[in-house]
Protein backbone atom coordinates (compact mmCIF):
# COMPACT_ATOMS: atom_id res chain seq x y z
CA UNK A 1 0.00 0.00 0.00
CA UNK A 2 1.37 3.41 -0.92
CA UNK A 3 2.09 6.24 1.52
CA UNK A 4 -0.69 8.31 -0.03
CA UNK A 5 -3.20 5.45 0.50
CA UNK A 6 -2.17 5.14 4.14
CA UNK A 7 -2.65 8.87 4.61
CA UNK A 8 -6.15 8.67 3.18
CA UNK A 9 -7.01 5.71 5.43
CA UNK A 10 -5.63 6.97 8.73
CA UNK A 11 -5.74 10.77 8.42
CA UNK A 12 -8.63 13.09 7.68
CA UNK A 13 -8.61 14.06 3.97
CA UNK A 14 -7.93 17.77 4.61
CA UNK A 15 -5.05 16.99 6.96
CA UNK A 16 -3.63 14.41 4.55
CA UNK A 17 -3.59 16.98 1.76
CA UNK A 18 -1.74 19.50 3.94
CA UNK A 19 0.78 16.84 4.94
CA UNK A 20 1.42 15.88 1.32
CA UNK A 21 1.86 19.55 0.33
CA UNK A 22 4.31 20.04 3.20
CA UNK A 23 6.31 16.96 2.17
CA UNK A 24 6.42 18.02 -1.47
CA UNK A 25 7.47 21.54 -0.47
CA UNK A 26 10.33 20.18 1.65
CA UNK A 27 11.52 17.93 -1.16
CA UNK A 28 11.32 20.78 -3.68
CA UNK A 29 13.29 23.11 -1.42
CA UNK A 30 15.98 20.48 -0.86
CA UNK A 31 16.40 19.96 -4.60
CA UNK A 32 16.45 23.68 -5.35
CA UNK A 33 18.98 24.52 -2.65
CA UNK A 34 21.26 21.75 -3.87
CA UNK A 35 21.54 23.77 -7.10
CA UNK A 36 21.03 27.38 -5.99
CA UNK A 37 23.24 29.59 -3.91
CA UNK A 38 25.86 32.28 -3.96
CA UNK A 39 29.60 31.82 -4.01
CA UNK A 40 31.89 33.43 -1.41
CA UNK A 41 33.14 35.82 -4.07
CA UNK A 42 29.62 37.12 -4.68
CA UNK A 43 29.28 35.68 -8.18
CA UNK A 44 25.76 34.56 -9.03
CA UNK A 45 25.35 30.80 -9.21
CA UNK A 46 22.30 28.67 -9.99
CA UNK A 47 23.77 25.26 -10.58
CA UNK A 48 26.03 26.84 -13.19
CA UNK A 49 27.60 30.19 -13.93
CA UNK A 50 24.95 31.01 -16.54
CA UNK A 51 23.13 34.13 -15.50
CA UNK A 52 22.55 37.65 -16.66
CA UNK A 53 21.38 40.93 -15.20
CA UNK A 54 18.67 43.30 -16.35
CA UNK A 55 18.10 46.89 -15.19
CA UNK A 56 15.45 46.99 -12.47
CA UNK A 57 13.48 49.62 -14.40
CA UNK A 58 13.22 47.18 -17.36
CA UNK A 59 12.25 44.14 -15.28
CA UNK A 60 8.57 43.34 -15.85
CA UNK A 61 6.54 41.97 -12.95
CA UNK A 62 3.12 42.05 -11.33
CA UNK A 63 3.36 43.94 -8.02
CA UNK A 64 2.40 42.07 -4.86
CA UNK A 65 0.74 43.84 -1.93
CA UNK A 66 2.87 42.35 0.85
CA UNK A 67 2.88 44.02 4.24
CA UNK A 68 6.13 44.64 6.05
CA UNK A 69 6.60 41.84 8.57
CA UNK A 70 4.94 39.16 6.43
CA UNK A 71 6.62 35.81 7.10
CA UNK A 72 7.94 33.92 4.09
CA UNK A 73 9.28 30.39 3.69
CA UNK A 74 12.04 30.50 1.07
CA UNK A 75 11.88 27.89 -1.70
CA UNK A 76 14.67 29.18 -3.92
CA UNK A 77 17.39 31.81 -4.17
CA UNK A 78 18.82 33.11 -7.42
CA UNK A 79 22.33 33.80 -6.17
CA UNK A 80 23.66 37.31 -6.12
CA UNK A 81 26.35 39.84 -6.82
CA UNK A 82 27.99 42.07 -4.25
CA UNK A 83 26.55 45.59 -3.99
CA UNK A 84 28.94 48.51 -4.06
CA UNK A 85 30.59 51.30 -6.04
CA UNK A 86 27.19 52.80 -6.86
CA UNK A 87 25.64 49.53 -8.14
CA UNK A 88 22.87 47.49 -6.57
CA UNK A 89 22.04 43.90 -7.56
CA UNK A 90 18.62 42.52 -6.65
CA UNK A 91 18.60 38.80 -5.91
CA UNK A 92 15.40 36.80 -6.32
CA UNK A 93 13.90 35.00 -3.33
CA UNK A 94 10.97 32.79 -4.34
CA UNK A 95 8.90 31.53 -1.44
CA UNK A 96 5.47 31.08 0.07
CA UNK A 97 3.63 33.45 2.36
CA UNK A 98 3.00 31.54 5.57
CA UNK A 99 -0.46 32.97 6.15
CA UNK A 100 -1.87 32.52 2.64
CA UNK A 101 0.30 29.83 1.07
CA UNK A 102 0.72 32.05 -2.03
CA UNK A 103 3.98 31.78 -3.94
CA UNK A 104 5.67 35.17 -4.27
CA UNK A 105 8.93 36.62 -5.50
CA UNK A 106 10.93 39.09 -3.42
CA UNK A 107 13.54 41.21 -5.16
CA UNK A 108 16.07 41.98 -2.45
CA UNK A 109 19.47 43.59 -2.82
CA UNK A 110 19.91 43.53 0.94
CA UNK A 111 19.18 41.19 3.80
CA UNK A 112 18.87 42.11 7.47
CA UNK A 113 20.34 40.04 10.29
CA UNK A 114 20.29 40.56 14.07
CA UNK A 115 23.06 42.77 15.41
CA UNK A 116 25.47 41.30 17.94
CA UNK A 117 24.39 43.74 20.67
CA UNK A 118 20.70 43.07 20.16
CA UNK A 119 20.00 46.53 18.76
CA UNK A 120 18.87 47.56 15.29
CA UNK A 121 19.39 44.93 12.55
CA UNK A 122 22.50 44.92 10.43
CA UNK A 123 22.09 45.21 6.66
CA UNK A 124 24.35 43.34 4.28
CA UNK A 125 24.36 42.30 0.62
CA UNK A 126 21.84 39.59 -0.29
CA UNK A 127 24.64 37.76 -2.10
CA UNK A 128 25.82 36.46 1.29
CA UNK A 129 22.69 34.34 1.71
CA UNK A 130 23.49 30.61 1.60
CA UNK A 131 20.44 28.42 1.12
CA UNK A 132 22.39 25.28 1.93
CA UNK A 133 22.67 26.47 5.54
CA UNK A 134 18.98 25.63 5.89
CA UNK A 135 17.80 29.05 7.09
CA UNK A 136 14.62 29.42 5.04
CA UNK A 137 12.35 31.42 7.31
CA UNK A 138 12.42 35.18 6.87
CA UNK A 139 10.10 38.15 6.94
CA UNK A 140 9.58 40.79 4.29
CA UNK A 141 10.79 44.22 5.34
CA UNK A 142 9.98 47.60 3.82
CA UNK A 143 12.83 49.86 5.03
CA UNK A 144 11.93 53.07 6.80
CA UNK A 145 13.66 56.37 6.00
CA UNK A 146 16.58 55.82 8.37
CA UNK A 147 17.12 52.27 7.14
CA UNK A 148 17.06 53.44 3.52
CA UNK A 149 19.77 55.97 4.28
CA UNK A 150 21.95 53.28 5.87
CA UNK A 151 21.40 50.97 2.91
CA UNK A 152 22.23 53.64 0.36
CA UNK A 153 25.32 54.65 2.30
CA UNK A 154 26.47 51.02 2.25
CA UNK A 155 25.92 50.80 -1.52
CA UNK A 156 27.81 54.02 -2.11
CA UNK A 157 30.72 53.23 0.17
CA UNK A 158 31.33 49.51 -0.40
CA UNK A 159 34.40 48.65 -2.38
CA UNK A 160 36.08 52.03 -1.99
CA UNK A 161 37.97 54.24 0.43
CA UNK A 162 35.82 55.57 3.28
CA UNK A 163 37.07 59.15 2.97
CA UNK A 164 35.23 62.07 4.60
CA UNK A 165 34.01 63.60 1.34
CA UNK A 166 32.51 60.29 0.22
CA UNK A 167 30.78 59.74 3.55
CA UNK A 168 29.29 63.25 3.49
CA UNK A 169 28.04 62.71 -0.05
CA UNK A 170 26.39 59.44 0.97
CA UNK A 171 24.70 61.08 3.96
CA UNK A 172 23.35 63.96 1.87
CA UNK A 173 22.29 61.85 -1.12
CA UNK A 174 19.90 59.01 -0.24
CA UNK A 175 19.97 57.87 -3.88
CA UNK A 176 23.71 57.20 -4.12
CA UNK A 177 23.22 53.94 -5.97
CA UNK A 178 21.91 54.72 -9.46
CA UNK A 179 22.74 51.46 -11.24
CA UNK A 180 20.08 48.94 -10.12
CA UNK A 181 19.93 45.47 -11.67
CA UNK A 182 18.07 42.17 -11.20
CA UNK A 183 19.85 38.80 -11.24
CA UNK A 184 18.34 36.41 -13.82
CA UNK A 185 19.47 32.75 -13.61
CA UNK A 186 19.21 31.20 -17.08
CA UNK A 187 18.78 27.52 -16.25
CA UNK A 188 16.44 27.35 -13.24
CA UNK A 189 12.75 27.16 -14.20
CA UNK A 190 11.62 28.27 -10.73
CA UNK A 191 12.70 31.84 -11.41
CA UNK A 192 10.81 32.05 -14.70
CA UNK A 193 7.42 31.78 -12.99
CA UNK A 194 4.96 34.66 -13.20
CA UNK A 195 4.73 35.27 -9.46
CA UNK A 196 3.49 38.44 -7.88
CA UNK A 197 6.59 40.37 -6.87
CA UNK A 198 7.62 42.84 -4.19
CA UNK A 199 10.83 44.81 -3.77
CA UNK A 200 12.28 45.09 -0.28
CA UNK A 201 14.57 43.46 2.27
CA UNK A 202 14.56 39.90 3.57
CA UNK A 203 14.82 40.01 7.37
CA UNK A 204 16.29 36.97 9.13
CA UNK A 205 16.23 36.05 12.82
CA UNK A 206 19.50 34.15 12.50
CA UNK A 207 22.57 34.47 10.32
CA UNK A 208 21.85 32.75 6.97
CA UNK A 209 25.43 32.06 5.85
Amino acid sequence: MSVSELLVLFVAPGVAMRLMVAILTAVLAAVLFSDCGSSPSGAARSGSTDYKTIPLKEYKYTPAAINSGTEINILGFSGGLTNGNGSIYYSQFVGTEKTTGDTVRILAAWIAVPSENGGAPTFTSASLYDGQKGVRDASFLIPDENQRMIINMAAGLSGGDDDTAKINKAINDTAVAKNENVILPDEVPLFKGNYKTAVGVMNFKQQPW
